[in-house]
Formats: structure tokens, C-alpha cells, sequence
């Protein structure tokens, strides 16, 4: 999904990078080397291998070593890596079945390692190799069945850690420890393994300056209070948990408003009631409530004025929430992908002025009322994609007057003379993403509108 991914890439911080082979380093054939990094993923190394550099001079920002079999770190694994590394190197290690990190595995580059990735692993305590780390930023170690935290360690990370990926699964009481990382920003957890969190277990986050918090696949059971007390907090994300509390008063917990947040994530938490969020968080501007038990919205809620991206795909709704138009009246991009949406009405969309993008792609969607895009005068995308729709729908013709994009992918589309409304649709603003053919063999839909509709030839029928 669209607005998952963006808020993810923005939030969760993905980074996509490129290999440019090159002769400046060596390592027996084995990885791909360039200007700014070394690619081992999947190499089937059981160490480190030597970099032997040579050539032209280079600054490497990124070593990938995912997917291996590593099961050390040993003492001086990077060191011939020493002068060839800037001062912001992001270094992954996930993946592989580190066991054990000796102490001084990472000499000379104490003061270069500002992100470290040891996801999926074999940890069961943070090694004291990584105190050593004297600008770590960002640590991951996600999937790993880490049994203790040590505040000695926490504590000499504390001074540069602002990122902090965790799972908890051998755990059963909150860390206290967490108290210690002093400049913590945002904090990931993992697979919890309570079903609640004392409202004393968050006293020290409410003077902290942490902005993002996400606690996944846990089996609480409740929202936990203490979070309401975390004042700076902007995002956060509850998904993937085992609430058995999923009322419309959620929330109320939360006994005033929390203005700071802004992004909200609670998918796939088996949600049939949509709970009333705007009380809570009056401020919120992208709200992910996908992959729930949704079968309608109450228009008894609170409304969320400054809410611009909803996203309600994967669901169980039948027809448009109709309480949207007061709940999200400035919406500008709503997901519905997902549901069982059979048709749109002419009024659905009518108060939605600021709407520009709109998801009903994989609905069984058979009807779209010819006005249904009226007064969306900014609507530039539509996804109708792998929908029943049996022709081009007529109410794209209110659209064509400025550039807008229709999706219209794995549609089986009848192109006869019901589509004689778009006689004069104009092609040159729309455009048929997905390149859309025709039942009838070897037709494009826009070489049917041209020779077709818009030739008059069905007026001569």
C-alpha cells in the first residue's frame, strides 16, 4: 500500500542503495565493491572476510554482510577497513547467527559506526563490543532472544543512542533499563512478552524527549496508559498486538487530549468497532487502520480535522463509510483497497474537497455512479484496479478536465456503446494506468473511446 510505505520509509527509515562494481577492493571474488560500499549479502560467509583495498582512494558509508552464516565477530574483523571508512558508515550484519561479538572486533572504527543493524541473530545479551561505539546513533537488534539488559551497557550507549529496535520476547516485566539511553528519540519493540504495561513503567519516558514509539506483536491487551503521558510523542505505532479491548472508548484512558501526535498505525489488530481517535489525538494527520474487522464507522465520533491520509484497506466494509464525510472532512488521500465496497454512490465523495487520491482497487466494486466525482475537483489518482466494473465508468468524465491518472489493472472490460457517455472525454488529461485492453481481441480501451465513442459510431447503431 501507497501511504504504508511512505510513512514506513519516512518512520521505520528504509534505504535503498546501489553497487557500482569497481576495482577498489578485494575480497577473493566473493563481494561487490564500489566508490561508497561493499555489498557481502548472501555471500555464504562464515566470517568477516579481509578487505584488500587498492586503487583509487575511497570513503566506504555502507557494508553489507547479511544473509551469512557468521557466527563470531572476532577481535580486529574490520581492520583493514582502517582509513577507508568515513565518519557516518552504516554497517549490517542482520541475519546470520552472531553468537558472539569479542570486545575489540570493531577497532578502528569506534568513532565511524553511526548505524548498526544485527537483526535476526543469535544474541542473548548486547555485547560489550558495541559500548565502544563512541557515535552510535541507531542499533537494531530486532529477533534476537536477548535475556538481559545490562544498565552498565545501556548506560554507556545512553550518551549517543537515539534509535532503538528491540524484541522482548524473553521478557515479562517492562525494562527498566530503558531509562538510561538519555537521548532516546524513538524506540521499537518486538514481541513483548506481557500482556500489559504498568502505567509506572512509562514514568521516566514523560521526560524523555522519545517521538516515536511502536510496540508490535505483543499480546497486550489494553492501550497502555503510560502513554499518555509520553508528551512529545508524535508517531506511534500499536499494530500486529492481541487487544481484547477494541471498543469505541479505547482510548479513554487517556483522560486529555494529546496534541502532539501525529501519525498513527494500528493495523491488523482485529478491530471491528472504529474506536473514537480523534478525542484522544486531535491532531492526527495519517492514520493506518488496515487489515482489521471493520464493517462500518459510526458517525458518533469525534472528528479529526487535521487528518489528510486514512488508510482502511483490507477490511470487511460493504459500502463507503458515509460517516467519513463528517469524521475526515479534509481528507486528501483515503486507501479502501481490500474490502467488499460493491458500489460507489453519487453522494459518497460529494464533500471531500480537498480528496486527491482514492483506493478501490480489489473491491468487487460493480457500480460507480455517473456524479460520484463531482465536486472532488483535485482528485489526480483513482485505483480501480481488479474490480467487477464490466466498462469504463462515466463518471470519470467529470475528471478529465484536469490531469488525472486511473488505474484500471486486471480489469476484464466489455467496450460497447455504454460507454457513449465519454463522448467527450478528453484523453489528453487523462490518463489509463495499466494500459487497459478490451474483451474484444488486439483494442486498447483508449483506441475504443477514439475510433468508437468519440467517431460517433455508436450513434449510428
Amino acid at each position: 500500500m501507497g501511504i504504508r510505505i511512505l510513512v514506513l520509509v519516512y518512520w521505520l527509515i528504509g534505504v535503498g542503495y546501489s553497487f557500482l562494481l569497481d576495482d577498489v577492493c578485494s575480497t577473493g571474488n566473493v563481494c561487490s565493491c564500489s566508490q561508497h560500499g561493499i555489498d557481502c549479502d548472501g555471500k555464504g560467509l562464515t566470517e568477516v572476510p579481509a578487505f584488500n583495498i587498492s586503487g583509487h582512494p575511497i570513503d566506504i558509508s555502507l557494508i553489507l554482510l547479511k544473509n551469512n552464516t557468521i557466527s563470531i565477530l572476532k577481535n580486529n574483523a574490520f581492520s583493514s577497513l582502517q582509513g577507508h571508512v568515513n565518519s557516518m558508515l552504516y554497517m549490517v550484519i542482520s541475519h546470520n547467527n552472531i553468537s558472539v561479538m569479542e570486545d575489540t572486533c570493531f577497532k578502528g572504527l569506534e568513532d565511524k559506526i553511526f548505524r548498526l543493524d544485527l537483526e535476526s541473530n543469535n544474541l542473548h545479551a548486547i555485547p560489550m563490543a558495541i559500548t565502544s561505539l563512541n557515535r552510535l546513533s541507531e542499533l537494531s537488534l530486532m529477533f534476537n532472544p536477548i535475556q538481559v539488559l545490562d544498565i552498565n551497557i545501556l548506560s554507556r550507549l545512553g550518551h549517543t543512542l537515539s534509535t532503538f529496535k528491540l524484541t522482548l520476547e524473553q521478557f515479562q516485566r517492562w525494562p527498566s533499563g530503558f531509562r538510561y539511553i538519555f537521548g532516546l528519540d524513538s524506540l521499537f519493540i518486538s514481541k513483548y512478552n506481557s500482556t500489559s504495561i504498568k502505567i509506572s513503567d512509562f514514568h521516566y519516558m514523560a521526560n524523555m524527549h522519545l517521538r516515536t514509539l511502536a510496540i508490535s506483536n505483543s499480546p497486550l491487551e489494553e492501550f497502555p496508559v503510560g502513554i499518555c503521558d509520553i508528551n512529545e510523542l508524535t508517531h506511534l505505532d500499536i499494530s500486529k498486538n492481541s487487544f481484547t479491548d477494541r471498543t469505541k472508548e479505547f482510548f479513554d484512558v487517556c483522560h486529555t487530549p494529546q496534541r502532539n501526535l501525529i501519525f498513527l498505525f494500528m493495523q491488523s489488530n482485529h478491530f471491528g468497532v472504529f474506536p473514537d481517535i480523534g478525542k484522544t489525538f486531535p491532531a492526527i494527520r495519517i492514520l493506518d487502520f488496515s487489515d482489521n474487522n471493520l464493517n462500518y464507522i459510526s458517525g458518533e465520533l469525534t472528528p479529526m480535522p487535521a487528518l489528510e491520509n486514512l488508510v482502511l484497506s483490507s477490511n470487511n466494509l460493504v459500502h463507503f463509510p458515509s460517516a467519513l464525510s463528517t469524521l475526515a472532512p479534509n481528507v486528501q488521500t483515503i486507501y479502501l483497497s481490500r474490502n467488499k465496497i460493491v458500489d460507489i454512490g453519487n453522494a459518497d465523495l460529494m464533500t471531500f474537497s480537498h480528496l486527491e487520491n482514492v483506493f478501490f482497487d480489489h473491491n468487487p466494486l460493480e457500480y460507480l455512479a455517473a456524479s460520484s466525482f463531482v465536486r472532488n475537483t483535485v482528485l489526480h489518482q483513482i485505483d480501480l484496479s481488479d474490480t467487477k466494473l464490466l466498462t469504463v465508468p462515466c463518471a470519470l468524465m467529470s475528471l478529465s478536465y484536469h490531469s488525472i491518472s486511473a488505474y484500471l489493472y486486471d480489469n476484464t472490460l466489455e467496450c460497447d456503446c455504454r460507454m457513449s457517455c465519454l463522448s467527450h472525454i478528453n484523453l489528453s488529461k487523462i490518463s489509463f494506468t495499466g494500459h487497459p485492453q478490451c474483451t474484444q481481441p488486439n483494442i486498447s480501451v483508449t483506441d475504443f473511446i477514439t475510433n468508437v465513442i468519440q467517431a460517433n459510431a455508436c450513434a449510428t447503431k
